[in-house]
């Protein structure tokens, strides 16, 4: 009774709103609800805090203290709404996220979304301004879900975001006027052509955006006439090779310098098509082998690569020669010998010798010997010539070359070793060398008639040894020893 009168109830009347199911103040709280929270059955906000007694019951706050934790000022869930606004939104103070969608009261609220639904437009995955970023990603973002350019800057969110621009700024690198990759295209115009403002070549095909806006490609397309190897104005010459120097891709080209070689060419070889001068005209020779562009260009080799087909054989040296320097096998190849002396053309390119003669230098000294034997193929004077002596052993190089013995060793040279008489047979000894044979011949006098009485000797690199049987006792017997 005593409460019922103090707060203007009739203690004798048990029903409407005095009963305690009443509601005068029509707060949502009954009588009896008032009664236990001895609030105030006639004041919807019994401690004027603004927030109805029904809303701080539901969720815990005192309806009858308006500082500290319980009043309007405060945010007991820190989630940056006071428990007055939260009042106002219906949401709930003790949570940042009150209808539980992983997106925070506070930016449902900021961006007009209703807080206390999960559902449809107003859920995490609801994208109400159709940029086809989902309410999530927008919250993760801070940007406004219920605009698809937040920024204001005519460039789509989404768009900034797939290529990493700030579409909370219209400003430097992420406004419209900006251009992040250098390109010369300002991001407006990445937008409008769909490029990349973060690449200055968005389909990677290795030309610029800006030149295929200007050229009239498609700088988004990396295929066909489009692409790389594309050839629209049909010249032979493909895209990037028209990127690289600076032609125009729809106009087709043929000796733009007037260098008497032609674009093609001079762009397949890395030499520019726009310039007679140096080492891009006629009389360039960039790499060094001693043919001008004007020679590379007539037998179609590298010129800026002095072994055209890798080889081991410098293309000017072939030229020289007569061997093809495009061909890297067979006759014109490394391992050819077309003039047969046992050197391949790479080992007579290293002596600089002509693989079409077996004597170079015509010395009757064959290539292939001299060089096994550290003799110069390119001289016939002195030490290197037909009758030099290196080794000065007595023997000059000719015979040398037909004893197969080592024209720079003393100690290797074609004599007999021993003649000794063991009746009824003599027995003599003498140097070979391999892959040589020998004969023995024997007379009774120095002035012959010499006659065979051994043939066909193989040589091993060691003395040889043979019994002349037929020698008799007592008589005179002269021998000589052939090498064949």
């Amino acid at each position: 009774d005593k409460w019922e009168v103090e707060n203007d109830l009739d203690p004798n009347v048990g029903e409407g709103d005095d009963g305690e199911n009443g509601d005068p103040d029509g707060d949502d709280l009954s009588n009896w609800d008032e009664y236990q929270s001895d609030t105030d059955p006639k004041d919807p906000d019994t401690d004027d805090d603004g927030m109805s007694d029904s809303w701080e019951i539901r969720w815990g706050l005192n309806p009858r203290v308006a500082t500290g934790p319980d009043g309007p000022d405060d945010d007991p869930d820190e989630d940056g709404l006071t428990n007055l606004e939260e009042s106002q939104y219906d949401t709930n103070p003790n949570s940042g996220d009150t209808d539980a969608d992983t997106l925070g009261d506070l930016w449902e609220v900021q961006t007009g979304l209703d807080p206390n639904s999960a559902e449809g437009d107003n859920g995490p995955d609801g994208d109400p301004d159709y940029d086809g970023l989902t309410n999530a990603e927008e919250c993760q973002l801070g940007t406004n879900p219920k605009s698809n350019d937040t920024d204001g800057d005519r460039m789509d969110d989404r768009w900034e975001l797939e290529n990493n621009l700030d579409p909370n700024s219209g400003e430097g690198d992420d406004g419209t006027n900006g251009d992040p990759d250098a390109d010369g295209l300002p991001n407006l115009e990445e937008y409008q052509n769909r490029t990349s403002p973060t690449n200055p070549d968005t389909d990677d095909d290795g030309m610029d955006d800006l030149w295929e806006v200007q050229s009239g490609l498609d700088p988004t397309i990396a295929t066909g006439d489009d692409g790389p190897e594309g050839d629209p104005d049909s010249d032979a010459i493909t895209n990037l090779q028209e990127y690289e120097y600076g032609l125009d891709p729809l106009t087709p080209n043929d000796d733009t310098d007037e260098d008497g070689m032609g674009d093609l060419w001079e762009i397949t070889y890395g030499l520019s098509p726009t310039s007679s001068e140096g080492d891009d005209g006629p009389n360039g020779d960039p790499d060094g082998d001693e043919l001008p562009n004007s020679d590379e260009y007539q037998n179609d080799t590298n010129p800026k690569n002095p072994d055209t087909d890798d080889d081991g054989m410098s293309d000017s040296w072939e030229v020289r020669w007569g061997l093809d320097p495009n061909v890297p096998a067979g006759p014109d190849g490394p391992d050819g010998d077309p003039d047969e002396d046992g050197l391949t053309n790479l080992q007579e390119f290293q002596h600089d010798t002509n693989p079409n003669s077996s004597d170079t230098d015509q010395d009757t000294l064959s290539d292939f010997w001299e060089v096994e034997n550290n003799l110069d193929p390119n001289s016939a004077e002195g030490e290197d010539g037909a009758d030099g002596d290196p080794d000065e052993d007595g023997s000059p190089n000719i015979e040398e070359m037909f004893a197969g013995t080592d024209p720079q060793s003393a100690a290797s040279v074609f004599t007999v070793v021993s003649v000794n008489h063991n009746a009824p047979s003599i027995t003599i000894s003498w140097t070979t060398a391999e892959n040589r044979f020998y004969r023995v011949l024997a007379a009774d006098s120095p002035q012959g008639p010499w006659t065979a009485i051994a043939e066909g000797v193989i040589g091993t690199g060691q003395s040889e040894t043979f019994a002349d049987q037929e020698a008799g006792s007592n008589g005179k017997r002269f021998y000589r020893v052939e090498v064949y």
